[in-house]
């Protein structure tokens, strides 16, 4: 199995999604017995699903505080905090977001017909590849593809 070295707060592009899988699964499931629910599986879900999505608006943040700089000219992105190869602003939240395909989807099953579950997993995966690319695109391509 590969390493993947990290600079600087990359180390945070792993942690924090992982984070928010074990705390908003343990979150998702106090409050859904503390509301009283009795579906086993939406209120993890949807905890889960919430702090992902915060560990994806974290990861940016983080990616654009310690990796860009404002210049007269615009923002410059230099990527000294990466994860692996690219950014901590790109992977992390790649990672985040892929993390939370699972439980979107699952959370539109139960919301609506237990048949769109696929399409909500449809809808993730397109969402989390179409904000990937974005974040690269204006973030790390600069920086990495010369």
């Amino acid at each position: 199995m590969g390493r993947v070295k990290t600079t600087g707060y990359g180390w945070t592009g792993s942690v924090l999604p992982l984070l928010g899988l074990v705390g908003g699964a343990v979150l998702g499931a106090a409050g859904g017995t503390a509301l009283g629910a009795e579906d086993v599986l939406m209120p993890p879900a949807a905890g889960i699903l919430v702090a992902e999505l915060l560990a994806a608006a974290t990861m940016f943040l983080i990616g654009l505080a310690k990796n860009s700089t404002r210049t007269p000219e615009g923002r410059v992105w230099t990527n000294t905090h990466k994860y692996g190869r690219y950014g901590v602003q790109w992977s992390g939240v790649t990672i985040a977001l892929a993390c939370a395909t699972l439980p979107f989807a699952v959370t539109v099953g139960r919301l609506t017909q237990r048949e769109l579950i696929w399409a909500g997993l449809l809808v993730a995966f397109a969402a989390t590849a179409g904000i990937s690319r974005l974040i690269y695109v204006k973030t790390c391509a600069d920086a990495i593809d010369p």
